[in-house]
């Protein structure tokens, strides 16, 4: 009885100092999503995007779901601002 008193204690006094040690946030994102069968006749069914801004908003995560593999892609604004500029180049 006594070290299942003592295990307790010792769980209890771990979470403590875990909670004082590491402050959670928590926060709600913004996110969007689609499919991705109306765009691209490569995809299959299930395939979809999704674009997730940065709680801080400084720019956003692109998670790209496919049958054959999941992909992301982290970008500020400007660099995409850049990746939108190199697309578009017709030089």
């Amino acid at each position: 009885m006594q070290i299942e008193n003592h295990l307790t204690l010792t769980k209890e006094l771990l979470f403590e100092r875990i909670q004082e040690r590491f402050k959670v946030k928590t926060y709600t994102r913004k996110a969007k999503m689609t499919e991705l069968k109306p765009y691209c006749h490569h995809a299959d069914d299930n395939d979809f995007i999704e674009v997730t801004e940065w709680e801080n908003g400084e720019g956003f995560d692109v998670t790209l779901s496919t049958k054959s593999s999941d992909e992301k892609i982290t970008l500020t604004w400007g660099q995409f601002e850049a990746l939108q500029a190199v697309v578009a180049y017709r030089g």
